[in-house]
């Protein structure tokens, strides 16, 4: 079993939590906030060469301080660098470059024939950037941005659609699909966790694919299959972008056509569509499940392993039933109900959820005839107990 402190250090009396609101650049601002990020880029290239080269010729890694000296040491060389702010130039190696690298790192450990990270390109990165500690601030529903030496401070609409908490640690500004957004990072008081003996309403919750969750009390929140019911719309914008010109191999030295970046940005605007609902989604049934229960036990899935096939696995995995899975997004249900525990200092914990489906709920005997996925109904051959499938998994788990 895993409680909410394996997750959390409950000596911590603040945690962190993200709020994100739309803002409202005109013209010169978003061209300098284009400026500000083509030059992170270059810098976040620039710094993983070194760490490539040097990891290349056997060499020890420079740590991300000393990466950052040599921040002042491009400007000297580089005056455009000077019109950016100090702070959002040191939060490329101090953060981007070193967290990347590390990533490299843990995953050569599982695969030695990793590569090296690639370096972005104007295409796949950098359409954001981040004042990690100071350079900001918010008068009268604007956002006040500082520059470097000699360039005057931005001054942005912001449209805040809840009131900030905490204290603001970082501010990120991001886009996407012609859409901007500035995100704060904030530390705010974590409310310290009530004692089991004050725990007066607790459940238990079967995630699934049919169904999203069961309880233990019998309710049953039916998938709304957000991807499926948009598939048809999906295909049709598919194949009015693939009809435009564009460069269809890496040899191709078509550019793309304006047609062409305009259906592309239909198309990302439909799965960012989707992508909301299923946030709104999950937002509201955690939301309603912490209120209701003080005490909410999910089943511990190992999602990815479920996705995956084991090296001497001889059963074949089903890829629709795969592809159903990740389409369904349980783990994000699992973090939002995690973060929203922790706020209110309620309870949470992850059971194994080995045999749960089939064992009888009233009897406790693990059933005779092994339970496939498509017998939804449970029937105990000793006890007689007949019971929804999800139902009595959720009764099951101890």
């Amino acid at each position: 079993m895993k409680l909410l402190s394996d997750i959390f250090n409950p000596k911590e009396k603040t945690m962190k939590k993200t709020f994100k609101a739309s803002i409202s650049p005109n013209k010169e601002i978003r061209e300098i906030f284009q400026r500000i990020s083509e030059k992170c880029r270059c810098l976040y290239n620039h710094f993983l060469e070194i760490r490539v080269e040097r990891d290349k010729n056997k060499e020890k890694q420079p740590t991300w301080q000393e990466q950052v000296k040599l921040v002042r040491r491009l400007k000297e060389k580089e005056p455009e660098l000077s019109r950016i702010f100090s702070q959002v130039l040191q939060d490329v190696p101090r953060r981007r470059v070193a967290e990347t690298w590390k990533n490299y790192k843990q995953y050569k450990k599982i695969n030695l024939r990793a590569k090296y990270p690639r370096e972005k390109t104007p295409q796949r990165w950098y359409d954001t950037f981040t004042y990690p500690q100071f350079g900001f601030k918010i008068e009268d529903n604007q956002i006040i941005l500082s520059q470097g030496r000699g360039e005057k401070e931005l001054r942005i609409n912001l449209n805040l659609h809840r009131p900030i908490k905490g204290v603001i640690k970082t501010l990120t500004i991001t886009w996407k699909n012609g859409k901007y957004w500035v995100c704060f990072s904030c530390e705010i008081q974590q409310k310290p966790q009530i004692s089991i003996s004050q725990v007066k309403r607790q459940v238990g919750i079967d995630r699934g694919v049919i169904n999203l969750l069961a309880t233990s009390g019998g309710w049953k929140y039916a998938n709304p299959r957000f991807f499926k019911k948009g598939a048809e719309r999906l295909t049709e914008l598919y194949q009015n972008m693939s009809r435009k010109k564009h460069k269809r191999f890496r040899d191709d030295n078509t550019e793309n056509s304006k047609n062409f970046e305009q259906a592309k940005t239909k198309l990302a605007q439909e799965f960012k569509k989707i992508s909301n609902r299923m946030k709104d989604r999950n937002h509201k049934l955690s939301r309603k499940l912490v209120n209701i229960f003080d005490l909410i036990a999910y089943e511990d899935l190992k999602l990815k392993k479920m996705s995956e096939k084991k090296p001497n696995q001889k059963r074949k995995i089903n890829k629709y039933t795969v592809k159903s899975l990740q389409q369904t997004s349980l783990g994000m249900l699992g973090n939002f109900t995690i973060y929203k525990v922790q706020e209110t200092g309620k309870w949470i914990v992850f059971v194994n959820p080995r045999d749960t489906s089939q064992t009888c709920s009233k009897c406790h005997q693990k059933s005779l005839i092994k339970q496939e996925l498509n017998d939804r109904i449970f029937i105990c051959a000793f006890c007689k107990n007949e019971l929804d499938r999800d139902i009595n998994s959720d009764k099951s788990i101890p």
